[in-house]
């Protein structure tokens, strides 16, 4: 475990390990495009990743970034994050990988999975104000956009890890939190709950 933090650390995969491509996923590849190769990527602590490469009908290269979880915290995990994805993705196209799908896999309902573009990461820092700049630009469209829906809350349960947040609402899962007049109301309310994810994950 790390020393601050007490997490284990992320678990390295076999780059040589096979990766099933289960129908599920395979839908959401464009039509008439070929599987080149499916391989483990990176590290994680919560989930499996892979880069999956595919030929598209012109011939051009198509790549995508998949995560795969299993069990309820996986479902819950891989669902919160493409709907966060998917609205960061909304005001800032430009700094975000876009989403393609989530699902749970045909072959088994007990593994799910995310599925977005695959974008090259390089190791550096991004430049200090141009990257305040777009998450200033990210809150500020999404404060103003005609959608907004002017309280704090987000309608799907997102996570921090394997830990379950609470910034939700109960518009579409009815078990959860409610949206809230102020942001106080809502950090009050997420720290008040952050203990249970340890407990109840």
């Amino acid at each position: 475990m790390s020393g601050l933090t007490r997490m284990p650390p992320p678990k390295l995969q076999d780059m040589f390990q096979v990766v099933a491509i289960d129908d599920a996923v395979a839908e959401h590849f464009p039509a008439g495009s070929r599987l080149i190769a499916a391989r483990p990527h990176g590290a994680s602590f919560w989930t499996r990743t892979a880069r999956i490469d595919l030929e598209l009908v012109d011939k051009t290269e198509q790549r995508y970034f998949m995560k795969v979880a299993t069990g309820n915290v996986g479902l819950g995990m891989l669902r919160g994050e493409y709907h966060g994805i998917s609205m960061l993705y909304k005001f800032a196209p430009n700094n975000i990988p876009r989403p393609i799908g989530w699902g749970t896999y045909k072959t088994d309902p007990e593994t799910h999975y995310y599925l977005c573009e695959f974008i090259d990461m390089i190791g550096e820092l991004p430049d200090a104000p141009s990257f305040c700049s777009m998450l200033a630009k990210v809150h500020h469209d999404s404060m103003v956009s005609p959608d907004a829906p002017h309280r704090f809350g987000f309608p799907v349960v997102t996570y921090e890890g394997s830990i379950r947040g609470h910034f939700c609402a109960s518009t579409l899962y009815p078990d959860n939190q409610t949206f809230r007049k102020t942001a106080i109301e809502e950090i009050k309310k997420l720290v008040e709950k952050y203990p249970d994810g340890y407990q109840g994950e």
